[in-house]
C-alpha cells in the first residue's frame, strides 16, 4: 500500500525543517550531499539567515487541521478510480471540497488490513485541509519570520521517519504488531495508528491523562477487518517536547494495554522538524504539500513552473528527435528499396536479354518465356553435342542377346527410353538392365508370351551417361 512518491522540494538541495508549536520552534537544516543527507540543529534566529533562493523551508499542520482518510473505490482499474477519489473525499469530510487543498496516493490494491468496509476495489489514502486553515497556519508562522515552501502533514512526517530511523530490530518486533506512534507536546497528544509500515490514522488529543488515547486506540482497532486486532499486543513508539507527561502517558498505556512492547522514538524534540526536512529532500512514503494552488510559496511556483517549462522543452526536443529518426528510418528504408528493384530489374533484363519495363510478377513472366525460347532454339545445337543414341541401341542389343530376350518395340530417344519384349525369365530382364546401362527402370510384366517366357515392359528408364 505505501509506494514511494517525490520529494516534496525537487528544486533543493538544502531544506529546514521547522516545528512550530506551543512548545515554540525547533529547527533543523538538511543538507544533501553526494547522496548523504546531514542534519544540524538551528537556533530560531539563526533561521532566516540560513534561507536562500536555494533553499527550501518545511513546516507542517496538525492533524485537528489537516484530516486523513482513506477512501476505497469500487473500481479496479487505477485510471478511473482517480477520477472517482474527490466525489469520495467530498462525501467523507464535513465541510465542502471547493474550499479546500487535498491530495491523495496512487489507488493500490490493498495489501495490508485498513480502517476500511471489506470490498475488492483499489484504496487511497486522502490528506485534506480548508484553506482558510491554512491561511491561518501562515498567519501563526509570520511572526517568526518563517514563510515556508512546504505545509506537511505533522503525523505522516513522524510516522514515515519513524520507519526510515528506527532499528532493524524493532522492525521485526513491531512488523505484525498494531503500531501506535505517540508525540506528546505542552498542552496535546499526537496519536497516529498502523501496521507494521502501513499507517492507518492520525489523531489530535487534549487530554493527556490517557482516557481519550485508550478510547481512540480501542474505537480504531475495533473498526479493522471486524475487530481482528482488537486483543492483540500493540507496539508503541514515544516522544515528544515533554518527557515527564510523555512518561506517565506511558505509564497508563501500559496497564491499559498489556504485553504493549515500548520504544522510545529517536532524536528527541527534533524528530519531527528533522521529518520535515528529509521529506522534502527525499522521495519517500505519504509525501504531501498542503500549500498549494493560489495559496503556494511564489518561489515553490516559480521553480515548479520552470520544472514543468524544462520537462515540456525536453518532451519537445524528445519527439524532434524521434522525428528525425522516423524520417532517417524512412529515408533509409526507401534507399534500400530503390537498390533492390534496381537490382531485381537488372538480373530481369539479364535473363530476358532486353530492356524490361515491366515490374513485379509481369517481369518475371516475361524472363521466364524469353529464358525458355532461347533454350528451345539452342536444344539442336545442345544435342550435336551428346552422345550419339547408336552407342545405346548397340548396348541394349548385346545385354539383350546375352539375356536371351526378344525386343518387340523399342523407343528410344535422347530423354525417353521404353521398349516391349519376352525373356526366359523375371530374373534374366532384371540382369539385362545393368549390362544395357540401365540405372533405374519400372518393370511391368505383359501377358501373352509365347512358351511360357517372361513378357515384360520397361518404363521411366534411367541410364548412366552413355560414352561417344
Amino acid at each position: 500500500m505505501n509506494r514511494t512518491m517525490e520529494r516534496l522540494a525537487p528544486w533543493s538541495r538544502v531544506a529546514v525543517g521547522a516545528d512550530v508549536s506551543s512548545d515554540g520552534v525547533v529547527a533543523v537544516v538538511g543538507h544533501q550531499r553526494h547522496g548523504r543527507l546531514t542534519f544540524e540543529t538551528l537556533p530560531l534566529d539563526a533561521v532566516q539567515a540560513a534561507v536562500n533562493a536555494h533553499t527550501a523551508v518545511a513546516c507542517a499542520m496538525a492533524p485537528g487541521q489537516a484530516m486523513t482518510v482513506w477512501l476505497q473505490t469500487p473500481l479496479t482499474v487505477p485510471a478511473k478510480a482517480r477520477q472517482v477519489l474527490p466525489t469520495l473525499l467530498d462525501m467523507a469530510m464535513p465541510f465542502a471540497i471547493e474550499d479546500c487543498a487535498y491530495a491523495f496516493t496512487e489507488p493500490v490494491r490493498q495489501a495490508a488490513p485498513l480502517p476500511l468496509t471489506e470490498g475488492s476495489g483499489l484504496a487511497a489514502l486522502a490528506v485534506a485541509v480548508r484553506r482558510d486553515d491554512v491561511a491561518r497556519r501562515l498567519g501563526l508562522l509570520e511572526p517568526h519570520g518563517i514563510n515556508p515552501h512546504i505545509l506537511d502533514h505533522e503525523l505522516l512526517a513522524l510516522w514515515t521517519q519513524m520507519l526510515h530511523d528506527e532499528p532493524s530490530a524493532v522492525t521485526v518486533a513491531a512488523q505484525d504488531r498494531v503500531r501506535g506512534l505517540v508525540w506528546v507536546r505542552r498542552d496535546e497528544v499526537l496519536l497516529a495508528l498502523g501496521l507494521g509500515s502501513t499507517f492507518w490514522s492520525a489523531h489530535r488529543l487534549v487530554d493527556r491523562a490517557g482516557g481519550a488515547l485508550e478510547r481512540t486506540v480501542r474505537m480504531q482497532l475495533d473498526t479493522v477487518v471486524g475487530g481482528r486486532y482488537a486483543q492483540h499486543a500493540l507496539a508503541w513508539m514515544w516522544g515528544g517536547t515533554e518527557p515527564a507527561a510523555c512518561a506517565a502517558l506511558r505509564q497508563r498505556v501500559e496497564g491499559a494495554f498489556p504485553g504493549s512492547a515500548l520504544f522510545d522514538l529517536p532524536h528527541g524534540k527534533t524528530l519531527l522538524a528533522r521529518a520535515l526536512a528529509q521529506r522534502a529532500l527525499c522521495p519517500g512514503l505519504l509525501r504531501f504539500n498542503l500549500r498549494s494552488g493560489t495559496q503556494a510559496h511564489p518561489a515553490a511556483h516559480q521553480h515548479q513552473q520552470r520544472r514543468i517549462r524544462r520537462q515540456s522543452f525536453l518532451n519537445v526536443a524528445l519527439a524532434a528527435l524521434l522525428l528525425a529518426l522516423g524520417t532517417a528510418a524512412d529515408i533509409q528504408r526507401k534507399q534500400q528499396t530503390a537498390r533492390a528493384e534496381q537490382r531485381f530489374t537488372q538480373g530481369v533484363e539479364r535473363v530476358a536479354g532486353w530492356p524490361v519495363d515491366a515490374k513485379g510478377d509481369n517481369a518475371l513472366l516475361i524472363a521466364q518465356r524469353e529464358l525458355q525460347a532461347r533454350q528451345e532454339a539452342l536444344l539442336p545445337l545442345k544435342r550435336a553435342f551428346e552422345p550419339s543414341l547408336m552407342v545405346t541401341l548397340d548396348r541394349l542389343l548385346a545385354a539383350a542377346a546375352a539375356s536371351d530376350a526378344t525386343i518387340h518395340s523399342l523407343v528410344l530417344r535422347a530423354d525417353q527410353w521404353a521398349l516391349q519384349g519376352h525373356a526366359p525369365s523375371r530374373e534374366a530382364v532384371d540382369g539385362m538392365l545393368p549390362e544395357a546401362g540401365c540405372v533405374e527402370a519400372a518393370v511391368h510384366p505383359l501377358d501373352g508370351a509365347p512358351d511360357g517366357r517372361f513378357g515384360f515392359r520397361l518404363e521411366h528408364v534411367k541410364l548412366r551417361e552413355a560414352q561417344p
